[in-house]
């Protein structure tokens, strides 16, 4: 019971002859402590510069307030028995007593190394040992009168209650109203009168070996009877019919159908994501059958539980099993709420990050509300004022789930996924293999053929400025998606179509809508760079959208060519939270839908950062002082998106080709790749590198 502790000693004060013994520190005067002083006296507060949290704080040596053996000469006593402390409600005669004893008998401390107010229940807070909080134990059955009237466990508590307030049991009920009764309880739906028909003759066809005098049935006062087909000792259970009517029902699907419903309300489950977007979740449902299909079959519940918490992670067949699909689908839960999309993608960080502990507060919410009955998430801003939960448990609960975000992920069984990586990994070994000998019977045929081409001023240029990287889109006439057509024709940086984007004539072809391109990574690390674009623009209205990208693997961090995001109709050097980005003196963009825009920026090591626009420098050179390096296998280049996570962050248009080089081209640079053309770069086409080859580079390469 709430105050259990603090009843035994009370109860104590008025037997003298229980005083003998000492007190209890543990049981008792740590009870008054931390319910009556902690909550103004602990290490965090200490006010009036008091701490009566652990025993060095409360018996502390200089300016004692408590002097052991000596409860008149100790301030504590004098406070609490002058009715000064506790300040609002002075404590109750029988808490003095014990507290007076406890410091006469020399103030000596428990086991307790330090007090938590917490720990015990108070006028102002439950503790943890609140009633709702203690381990569930089976309670013996209450005693009742009337023993036959029983039919399980539960029913001696029901009778027990209606018998303390002298009421009788509701008669039994009629078998078409029980049926009734059972359907809409079980599956939610009412019975057919077909199935109302065939229950009753099977209930009427037992009715006569079931039937017992009234007399047997009230105590032999024939006056009282309970029903005209009461049945012995007034056990459904007996009845065949009600039994098979039952395990029928809980057989059903409907079962799971009617009962989920109540789980997925708790679960906060919704098939749209609610906010501005309020965006359709077409997958949504997995979750939905996957609670339908617990309830069904009966799943344990702390299987139950343990999935929807970490089902993504946990093994539970064996530990040969792997995660289940099963497991991955119920982790579903923690992001099956509303999700505030729009405010987890804007510009602002801080709004950002507003929306992002919003988003974590409802999935601390729903973890604490679901499986402890507790609102953690009310600790979000204060110390719990009712369940025992403090302001860093909040926020230690909430570190566990930080990595949790919003996403969809493919479900497989474990042979399945199984299976699949070990192929997909075998297949990437062999990829990547394969790539590693084109790239270097590439490089050594371009090399050779390099050699072989004239040395006139603007072709020595163009073939010393070499990117690392280049996507041309060449085409067929048509909409493709094949490797050939998103390649990079320069190293291994092959791109992947996303969201419907298309490669058409030699273009790549993105509309504003969520389509883009992503390559594989980078195959060196980066520093120094040059990012070069040609596009054309179908509207000048437009903001935000990123041309070409360069951001590390998880978008946290990238530079980038954008298009009109803090100066309409105007270029920038996108960057993280804008660090190397600056508005720029600079005419605004009035290229017609057929014109095509060369763009170029450049990073040098000393920071400073120059955009180009047509071979001409754009605006003037500034410097920022942090220039970013991408490593190998964590780099990546995106093609008509800002960065990974930027919802408006893409392009509404169609980019000729792009390029990424590791180094700094120089103004002249820059303005002969300009007079090259969107196909610029070294002058080495694949006819020409072919020949190049050895009859065996050729063969391999082939």
């Amino acid at each position: 019971m709430r105050y259990a502790a603090l009843f035994i000693v009370t109860c104590m004060i008025g037997l003298p002859h229980a005083l003998a013994e000492p007190v209890d520190f543990d049981r008792s005067v740590a009870v008054i402590l931390a319910t009556r002083c902690l909550e103004c006296h602990n290490a965090a507060d200490k006010e009036g510069k008091l701490d009566l949290s652990t025993k060095l704080t409360a018996l502390r040596a200089k300016d004692p307030v408590i002097l052991p053996g000596d409860a008149a000469g100790s301030l504590l006593w004098e406070m609490v028995d002058g009715d000064e402390m506790p300040p609002k409600k002075p404590l109750p005669a029988g808490e003095k007593a014990i507290l007076k004893r406890w410091i006469e008998e020399g103030a000596k401390w428990g086991t307790l190394a330090k007090l938590d107010r917490f720990a015990f229940s108070s006028d102002s807070h439950a503790g943890a040992d609140w009633w709702s909080l203690q381990p569930v134990r089976r309670p013996g059955l209450p005693a009742v009168k009337d023993k036959q009237w029983p039919a399980s466990p539960i029913d001696f508590f029901v009778l027990a209650k209606l018998e303390a307030r002298n009421l009788s049991p509701a008669p039994p009920a009629d078998p078409r109203v029980l049926i009734r009764r059972v359907y809409f309880d079980l599956i939610g739906l009412p019975p057919s009168p077909a199935e109302v028909e065939a229950f009753v003759k099977e209930w009427e066809a037992e009715s006569s070996e079931l039937r017992v005098p009234s007399s047997e049935l009230t105590g032999g006062d024939p006056a009282q009877p309970r029903s005209g087909f009461a049945t012995q000792n007034s056990k459904l259970g007996t009845r065949n019919s009600y039994a098979r009517l039952v395990d029928r029902l809980l057989a059903s699907p409907h079962y799971g159908e009617r009962w989920a419903r109540h789980w997925l309300d708790v679960a906060r489950y919704t098939e749209s994501q609610g906010f501005e977007y309020d965006r359709f979740r077409p997958n949504a449902w997995h979750y939905r059958d996957y609670v339908i299909n617990a309830f069904n079959s009966d799943k344990p519940y702390n299987i139950f539980l343990q999935e929807q918490i970490a089902g993504d992670v946990k093994n539970f067949e064996s530990p040969q099993a792997g995660v289940t699909s099963q497991g991955m689908i119920a982790t579903a839960l923690l992001v099956c709420g509303p999700w505030d999309q729009a405010g987890s993608s804007q510009a602002n960080v801080t709004q950002r990050m507003i929306t992002r502990e919003e988003e974590m507060e409802d999935l601390v919410s729903v973890i604490g509300q679901t499986f402890l009955g507790m609102t953690i998430n009310c600790a979000r801003c204060h110390s719990h004022k009712f369940d025992p939960i403090t302001h860093a448990d909040y926020f230690s609960f909430k570190a566990v789930f930080e990595g949790v975000r919003h996403g969809e992920r493919s479900i497989a069984t474990p042979d399945e996924a199984r299976q699949r990586s070990q192929t997909l990994a075998a297949l990437q070994k062999e990829i990547d293999g394969l790539q590693r000998q084109v790239a270097l019977i590439e490089q050594q045929a371009r090399g050779k053929a390099l050699e072989k081409l004239p040395v006139a001023g603007e072709v020595k240029s163009r073939a010393a400025v070499a990117p690392i990287a280049r996507w041309t889109f060449e085409g067929h006439g048509q909409d493709v998606r094949e490797l050939g057509d998103v390649r990079d024709v320069i190293g291994a940086m092959h791109g992947e179509l996303i969201g419907g984007a298309v490669v058409r004539e030699g273009r790549l072809i993105v509309t504003g809508k969520n389509q883009f391109l992503r390559t594989g990574p980078l195959k060196q690390d980066i520093r120094e760079k040059t990012l070069e674009s040609w596009v054309y623009l179908p509207t000048l209205e437009q903001g935000g959208g990123g041309i070409l990208t360069l951001e590390s693997g998880n978008g946290v961090t990238f530079d980038a060519i954008v298009y009109g995001e803090r100066q309409g109709r105007k270029w920038i050097a996108g960057s993280t939270n804008f660090q190397r980005t600056r508005d720029l003196k600079a005419d605004q963009e009035t290229a017609t839908p057929a014109q095509i825009i060369h763009m170029a920026i450049t990073y040098r090591a000393d920071g400073t950062i120059t955009l180009y626009r047509n071979g001409k420098r754009y605006a003037d050179a500034y410097q920022q002082h942090q220039l970013q390096t991408y490593k190998a296998g964590d780099g990546r280049v995106l093609i008509g998106l800002r960065h990974t996570g930027a919802g408006n962050g893409f392009l509404n248009g169609q980019i000729e080709s792009a390029s990424l080089y590791d180094r700094v081209l120089s103004d002249e640079e820059v303005a002969a790749s300009f007079a090259a053309g969107a196909g610029g770069g070294p002058v080495v086409t694949r006819e020409q590198m072919v020949a190049a080859m050895t009859d065996v580079q050729r063969k391999d390469y082939e």
